[in-house]
């Protein structure tokens, strides 16, 4: 379905109005239409609309700008991208049955190319800072996108199991939490490219109660 928001007033009544042009602006200079959304986030603030539509992408939409008119900021392609480059190195796009993992050792993609896959985000978390979003999908690959820069920042490396559960820590804004069906947890310093030091140990002591449900 497509996606269809609507900026709410309040004035005694509540009046929501559709925003009518939106269509329109999230698919400009586009070759292959939006045709509805897998998921959807907003930022802290309200100002932005995160956006994983059918066909893989990452669309970031400024709501309220000055012209009153929602405006596309960047489309991003990273998850339906076949191949990446770590460094060096080309790491392949992920089939749901993959049960290798890659080590990508905090390294920044440099750009990816190769054919397109079928794919679908699944998670998104936005940072309470509004400076990171995480973006996961059905093939376990996790991005990270920097919104102040409106730029790709890094790829974790992928995991046995699918993602679950997605978030950045309130009281650390640059700290991701990822949750798997099995109730274990993975951390993440996005701004570091890396696990912290003190995470395993952590997360090998969660309560029993909690990891055994």
């Amino acid at each position: 379905m497509p996606t269809r928001p609507y900026d709410i007033q309040v004035d005694g009544d509540v009046k929501p109005k559709r925003i009518r042009d939106f269509s329109s602006v999230v698919q400009s200079d586009s070759t292959s239409p939006t045709s509805g959304a897998t998921c959807i986030t907003f930022s802290p603030d309200s100002s932005k609309l995160i956006i994983g539509d059918n066909s893989s992408r990452i669309l970031v939409v400024e709501l309220a700008p000055e012209s009153g008119t929602p405006r596309l900021l960047r489309r991003f392609f990273h998850h339906g991208m076949e191949d990446a480059f770590i460094g060096e190195r080309v790491v392949k796009g992920r089939k749901p049955s993959d049960d290798d993992d890659v080590d990508m050792e905090g390294e920044e993609p440099q750009s990816v190319h190769g054919g397109e896959l079928l794919t679908c985000v699944t998670r998104m978390a936005i940072s309470a800072d509004g400076q990171w979003l995480a973006t996961s999908d059905d093939r376990r690959r996790t991005h990270i996108f920097n919104l102040d820069a409106l730029q790709h920042h890094s790829q974790l490396p992928s995991f046995a199991r699918t993602i679950q559960a997605l978030a950045f820590s309130p009281a650390s804004p640059a700290l991701l939490v990822l949750g798997f069906a099995n109730n274990s947890l993975e951390l993440w310093d996005v701004e570091a490219r890396t696990s912290p030091a003190w995470a395993r140990q952590f997360c090998n002591s969660l309560p029993k109660r909690f990891t055994h449900l």
